[in-house]
């Protein structure tokens, strides 16, 4: 039985025709355990065929949370920060969660205070923090101060402190060089990333492994600067190819720029 179109379905009604407590429907939707498995589908599909939407006002007032996770990102390249807020948005239907995208600047002034006002506007459960903002100290003292929960996205100098995600980008850009030094290549190019960023110098840094381990010499006329972007990555490769001994192999250490490139 659906509810009329002017009238929206209340979890009362939900628990009525489900034939449980509302404490149960509230268990389904917050996706708790201790609801038996058939218990669990009957409700869901009583919602389903109710079109019933979970308010979160009432599951905040409830649980003492809003069910908001915030993304705070600072990214010049498009494809990383569409790439993460999948994952992230994704992850966050399976558990009933909304997702905040919020981008800001690392250089701004402001930076701080922007954060604070949208933990007090929207008072979220927790934050992700992207990089280069996931290594800024002064933001991840505040959460902590706060008791805001936070995670960070390949972080440099935090992994001790917090919650992380991350890969170990010295070893995989050495893997790389690997790869290219076993196709023939002794004279690689390298189009290091933004130098605000910790990734980059750990990107660089495996590059100099990666000619270590091959017994190459290190030659800073084939490293050229880029800032993570396509237009970046396409300025640096053509700053090597005008090289009076151009590489025969660029090695660009992110996407965008290696599409440039």
């Amino acid at each position: 039985m659906k509810m009329p179109q002017n009238r929206k379905p209340t979890i009362k009604q939900v628990a009525e025709q489900a034939g449980v407590s509302i404490k149960t429907v509230s268990r389904v939707i917050n996706r708790e355990p201790y609801v038996a498995h058939a218990v669990r589908l009957r409700v869901e599909a009583v919602m389903r065929d109710l079109a019933f939407q979970p308010s979160q006002a009432a599951r905040a007032l409830a649980g003492r949370k809003t069910h908001q996770i915030a993304l705070i990102c600072d990214n010049p390249s498009p494809y990383y920060v569409y790439e993460v807020q999948a994952g992230v948005r994704a992850r966050c239907h399976v558990q009933n969660v909304r997702m905040i995208a919020q981008p800001y600047s690392m250089h701004s002034d402001t930076l701080l205070e922007e954060i604070e006002s949208l933990i007090v506007q929207i008072n979220p459960d927790g934050l992700i923090l992207t990089p280069p903002i996931t290594d800024l100290t002064p933001v991840t003292d505040a959460l902590r101060r706060r008791g805001i929960k936070f995670v960070c996205l390949s972080p440099e100098t935090l992994r001790a402190d917090c919650p992380a995600a991350f890969i170990d980008n010295c070893a995989a850009a050495a893997t790389m060089m690997t790869h290219l030094v076993r196709l023939g290549h002794k004279r690689i190019g390298f189009i290091a990333g933004h130098p605000g960023y910790a990734t980059s110098h750990q990107r660089l840094a495996g590059y100099r492994q990666g000619l270590t381990d091959a017994g190459l010499s290190f030659d800073p006329a084939l490293v050229a600067e880029g800032e993570y972007s396509f237009k970046s990555g396409s300025a640096a490769a053509a700053i090597l190819l005008s090289l009076a001994q151009p590489p025969t192999a660029i090695f660009a250490s992110s996407d965008d720029m290696a599409a440039g490139a």
